[in-house]
């Protein structure tokens, strides 16, 4: 059903015509001079067709044997090692094992003899290697080839060790560049996804090639994004990137662009090919696909990404809408989402009119709402961003609006859409066009029975019928029906349905995003799955990298963390959090006792999240505070966060300060962070007194910030509406007030103390505000 955005393999599936430049590249690959060492950059925009043509040219280069010259292909895909920190290694140590034949014993023994830095047995191994090579057949690998393998290992396991002398590098360098000048054969390393590593990555990976692995007779075929590869290189060669590149890269070659003609006239066949359709068969099909879809289709991943919605939408709905006006409508939902919603609020006014009488007049009230309608969005221009004719589109779509815009009388006639057709534009189908929208819970049984079972969720490419799916209300009770057994089958879903919600992260409030990742949890904890399988869905979210599980894992941690308390600990930090701060934490068991939760070293788990949020929230900060959620958290969402982050790390300031730090850019705004933040600095004790971290509030934010905005709200009367009318909050408040202002016992780690009398009297002052306008003077006082 779905067509993932795969690379081709073969020169024969290729649609676009790029045989002839595939055939010169390899023949230029293969007949260049490389006995200096080459570097050939084939670039090209994310969705170019890059891969593809690497694995064209794999092909070709095999196809294409030179007269007593073997060539070794070897690809690299630099992504799977991004933030290894050992990419350079890891390239010199796939090279080798790209050489590696299935050596015999007595050459696996040369090729160890070779590696010790002895002149006189390097030398006696050399003349062995030559008195080998005479008497095997050229179809046997050769012992050389086996020498320069174990050569590129040793260089990698050499680059690998974090201090390394430059002597041995030099010496092991020029051992391997001597035994690949004393050979023929033709190595030719590919490094893909070279665009996709960090920027400290790419520079060391390209200083690599060409400092340490500019060899003889070995090619490099980087596959970049020249742009992309250009910034990166700009953070290490002072604003000289596109210079340092070019540098590198002898022989730059483009991936050959695709027409948008060709590109179209492909879509136009795979849409015709899903509704076994030849051809376009009206004049109105013709122009939906040149108005309402090419617009936006500018590369095969735009393209990709369309068919498969559209494929899902047809397969589910093909029996009651038409071809073409189902991708019009689906290519608008994908990529113009605020026009595709204002349809669907006026389309009672765009389809054909209710009739006055046998004359097919229309109604003037339906005339004139459509005109004003179509007046305020075009005076707003709130279509313009997307660089699309939006009332081309309307007229297309809706032939009643055309007739309207010309000032005639409306019938729907042959001309315009026959009567045996379901279009969009009639009223007894548009609401078919508009049958999945995010409002309604009317889903396909089969959609669900496919997004659990059946979809390779790692591969599918993410889009509105997708994720109306992941997100719908109803999934939990689905997940229930289709995975609540323990099950091998049932665990690889799992699993895949964690890695899908933790990289797919389009929830705009914290709200939505928990509920969906933490209730795999408590759905397979409580139905008693075994321990093991709890602990790769665990182990599952710690090897998940992507920084928009920050939130998830923060909460994951404090879950562990009070997993690994005894029940009743457990239940009185939970009663804590929520009669303080309003927030309630959930269980992941009923109890030990009644699953295999008990098995579990929840402890060390927590341990784990708990290094996992140090480290997203370094990367976040890192990445200039960017959020890493479409939206932002609400009021009690972030309280909510902080109360977590405060139990969690409330005891290691430095820490605390990292993770508050990344959570700052989640708020909706500044005074929304200043304010909450007495969830995570301010701690109630056992005995009724209050510890607040004040060198922590005054690393984040000025105290005098904190002090006039409490002053506002108790001056506005918001502060028990701020705060949920929960004494036990205001008297926090109070309390942080109370130490902000230089008040308080100060302990050894910086930490001021505060007695709940001195908390009561802060907030006994509050409410004395109407008649008190002198506290309120002291409050804002330095």
């Amino acid at each position: 059903m779905f067509a993932a955005d795969k690379p081709i393999r073969h020169v024969e599936d290729d649609k676009y015509g790029r045989e002839k430049y595939v055939d010169n590249l390899a023949y230029a690959l293969l007949t260049g001079d490389d006995s200096d060492g080459l570097v050939v950059g084939i670039e090209g925009a994310w969705g170019s067709g890059k891969t593809s043509l690497k694995n064209m040219l794999i092909e070709r280069l095999q196809q294409m044997p030179l007269p007593d010259r073997k060539t070794h292909l070897i690809e690299f895909d630099a992504w799977m090692y991004s933030r290894s920190g050992e990419i350079v290694s890891a390239l010199f140590s796939e090279i080798s094992a790209g050489l590696s034949p299935r050596l015999k014993w007595y050459q696996k023994l040369l090729m160890r003899f070779d590696c010790f830095n002895n002149n006189a047995i390097t030398s006696v191994v050399h003349l062995i290697y030559r008195a080998i090579n005479a008497v095997l057949p050229y179809s046997e690998i050769g012992i050389s080839i086996g020498c320069i393998s174990w050569s590129f290992q040793n260089l990698s396991k050499l680059l690998s060790t974090k201090k390394y002398r430059t002597g041995d590098l030099h010496q092991t360098r020029s051992r391997l560049k001597y035994d690949l000048q004393s050979q023929s054969d033709k190595i030719v390393v590919f490094i893909d996804d070279l665009d996709r590593l960090l920027d400290d990555e790419i520079s060391s990976l390209i200083q690599a090639v060409k400092a340490v692995g500019d060899l003889p007779h070995v090619t490099y075929v980087l596959l970049y994004d020249k742009a992309y590869v250009t910034q990166a290189l700009d953070k290490a060669s002072h604003n000289r990137g596109s210079e340092f590149l070019e540098k590198i890269v002898q022989i730059p070659a483009v991936v050959p662009e695709l027409s948008l003609n060709e590109l179209h006239e492909s879509l136009k066949h795979e849409i015709l090919r899903v509704g076994w359709r030849d051809s376009l068969s009206l004049g109105r099909e013709q122009g939906i696909f040149n108005y309402c879809i090419c617009p936006f289709i500018q590369n095969k991943r735009d393209m990709v990404r369309f068919l498969n919605d559209f494929r899902l939408y047809y397969e589910a709905l093909g029996d009651d809408v038409e071809l073409l006006d189902l991708a019009g409508i689906t290519a608008l939902r994908i990529f113009c989402p605020e026009f595709y919603s204002w349809i669907w609020e006026n389309r009672c006014l765009m389809v054909e009119p209710v009739f006055a009488d046998e004359e097919y007049m229309v109604y003037s009230d339906q005339t004139a709402d459509l005109e004003e309608v179509i007046k305020q969005a075009d005076e707003k221009k709130i279509f313009n961003k997307y660089s699309i004719e939006w009332k081309k589109i309307i007229h297309i779509l809706f032939p009643f609006v055309d007739k309207i815009s010309m000032g005639k009388e409306y019938f729907l006639s042959e001309n315009d859409v026959p009567d045996s057709y379901r279009s969009i534009c009639k009223k007894d189908y548009i609401d078919a066009y508009f049958r999945l929208m995010p409002s309604s819970g009317d889903v396909p049984e089969k959609w669900y029975k496919r997004f659990l079972c059946e979809i390779n969720l790692d591969a599918v490419q993410s889009d509105a019928g997708l994720l109306q799916i992941a997100y719908s209300p109803r999934l939990q009770e689905k997940i229930k029906r289709y995975l609540s057994r323990d099950t091998h089958g049932n665990v690889i879903r799992m699993r895949m349905l964690l890695r899908f919600y933790l990289k797919n992260s389009f929830c705009k409030t914290l709200q939505e995003y928990y509920p969906y990742v933490l209730n795999l949890f408590t759905m397979v904890c409580r139905r008693g799955w075994n321990a093991v399988d709890v602990e790769l869905l665990l182990k599952e979210c710690l090897q998940n990298d992507n920084v928009g599980a920050f939130l998830f894992d923060i909460y994951l941690a404090v879950l562990c963390e009070l997993q690994s308390l005894s029940s009743q600990e457990g239940d009185r930090q939970r009663n804590k959090m929520l009669e303080t701060w309003n927030v309630r934490v959930e269980t992941l068991g009923y109890g030990h006792s009644q699953s295999a939760l008990g098995e579990i070293d929840w402890k060390s788990y927590a341990e784990l999240f708990e290094k996992r949020v140090l480290l997203l929230a370094k990367k976040c900060v890192q990445n200039n505070n960017l959020a890493v959620l479409p939206g932002r958290l609400s009021f009690c969402e972030l309280r909510l966060t902080m109360v977590m982050l405060g139990w969690l790390f409330g005891n290691v300031p430095d820490d605390l300060r990292s993770v508050l730090l990344a959570l700052r850019e989640y708020a909706e705004d500044e005074g929304q962070f200043v304010f909450l933040s007495a969830a995570a600095l301010v701690t109630k004790q056992d005995d009724e007194s209050y510890v607040a971290d004040v060198q922590t509030a005054k690393y984040l934010f000025d105290p005098a910030e904190y002090l006039n905005m409490v002053a506002s709200y108790v001056s506005d009367n918001e502060l028990q509406h701020k705060t949920g009318e929960r004494r036990e909050q205001q008297l926090c408040h109070a309390a942080y007030t109370f130490a902000l202002k230089g008040n308080g016992v100060t302990n050894q780690n910086g930490k001021v103390r505060i007695t709940a009398d001195q908390a009561n009297d802060v907030l006994e002052g509050w409410r004395l505000k109407d008649s008190g306008s002198e506290f309120l003077e002291l409050l804002v006082k330095d």
